[in-house]
């Protein structure tokens, strides 16, 4: 992902100026030579945070065709840039389609987007500022949790996205090519 600055703007509703708001995450916005870049991201209102090396882009909600009978949380497929890439809701089910953000990411089976509510900020951790092995009350694969970050009483989860899908889930997406 080519990050050209660590903040992202939203539109202020009332008019075409730009606002930024001081929020809790842009005291994690300053870099320094330990730390690793993660996006900032909205999944309902639970903070998420990915390694930007495993993300190509972010882009806006596009017109999603959807896929009827594949795995759980698949929207369907878009194109964009000349490739169909299908589409991983990672919002409650039945979100709306229209709202959002769509994370292009690399993965075992090419190019996947997954779709957030908000994406917020570049933000930089170091390795001592996330815990690894989390007491968490439900299961989660381990190749696709990193870790978890407690950030000025803000619980940020560290995931890797590529790794979302499990092996039977990704058998059965290559099956629809």
């Amino acid at each position: 992902m080519n990050v050209t600055s660590n903040k992202i703007n939203h539109r202020n509703s009332d008019s075409d100026n730009l606002s930024v708001k001081i929020e809790w995450y842009d005291k994690f916005t300053e870099k320094s030579h330990e730390s690793s870049q993660y996006l900032l991201y909205l999944v309902g209102d639970e903070y998420f945070a990915t390694p930007t090396t495993n993300i190509q882009e972010v882009i806006e909600m596009v017109q999603i065709k959807e896929v009827p009978n594949t795995v759980e949380n698949y929207k369907g497929v878009f194109t964009y840039r000349g490739s169909v890439i299908g589409a991983l809701d990672m919002r409650e089910q039945n979100s709306d389609l229209s709202d959002g953000r769509i994370l292009i990411l690399e993965t075992e089976i090419g190019k996947l987007a997954a779709i957030v509510s908000d994406v917020k900020t570049v933000i930089y951790l170091t390795q001592n500022s996330i815990d690894t092995k989390p007491n968490l009350k439900v299961p989660v694969r381990k190749e696709y949790l990193v870790g978890v970050a407690d950030l000025k009483e803000n619980i940020v989860t560290i995931v890797n996205l590529p790794k979302i899908l499990t092996t039977e889930e990704i058998l059965t997406l290559k099956s629809l090519k």
